[in-house]
């Protein structure tokens, strides 16, 4: 009997072996300790780890200080002021850097800051530094409107479902020959009250 590729592989033949289902690898049962998470999928290890509401709360707590940091450094910046003011204004944004990569869910985002925050540390122009604080400010943009921008959109895509439904329903009544009627004698009492 020949067995057809679906594309999975098939399972080993010998336990020793690492199984793999379309290039992932995956532990077999026997391998594993009980204290040891088991996958429930191939993918697993693709996604990124849950997280609770007060992580994401945290998450985007920091990202409002960061930006908050970011535009206290720009004013201090743009008004010239001290040495000392834009030290402490350097290290305050370094710092919240730092938290919000900390504080990220997905180890893309946290890669993303921790490395923006050493190449702001090593910026040695005013310029390089305000590139880099103006790629983190898009960022932070997106992550504190996506909410905002999700709600409009689904009250969007509801009023034009409606609206939608609406227009269906006022020509299937048309159709129907009694509702015609109904709505010529309404018409036509409406021409006559005025």
């Amino acid at each position: 009997m020949m067995l057809e590729k679906t594309g999975f592989d098939a399972p080993p033949a010998y336990p020793s072996e690492e199984a793999q289902v379309n290039g992932h690898p995956v532990k077999d049962s026997q391998s594993q300790s009980k204290d040891a998470p088991s996958a429930t999928s191939p993918l697993a290890g693709d996604l990124p780890a849950p997280y609770t509401e007060d992580e994401e709360q945290r998450f985007r707590n920091l990202a409002v200080q960061l930006r908050e940091a970011i535009d206290a450094y720009k004013t201090a910046r743009s008004q010239n002021r001290d040495e000392e003011t834009m030290k402490r204004n350097q290290e305050n944004v370094l710092r919240l850097m730092s938290e919000v990569a900390d504080a990220a869910p997905d180890p893309k985002v946290k890669a993303h800051y921790k490395d923006k925050a050493t190449k702001f540390l090593k910026a040695s122009s005013t310029k390089e530094k305000d590139r880099v604080l103006h790629e983190i400010g898009k960022g932070l943009i997106i992550i504190l409107s996506a909410p905002f921008a999700i709600a409009a959109a689904a009250l969007y895509t509801t009023a034009g479902i409606l609206q939608g439904t609406g227009h269906l329903l006022k020509e299937v009544a048309l159709l129907h020959p009694k509702m015609r009627k109904w709505l010529k004698k309404r018409k036509d009492a409406e021409w006559d009250m005025e």
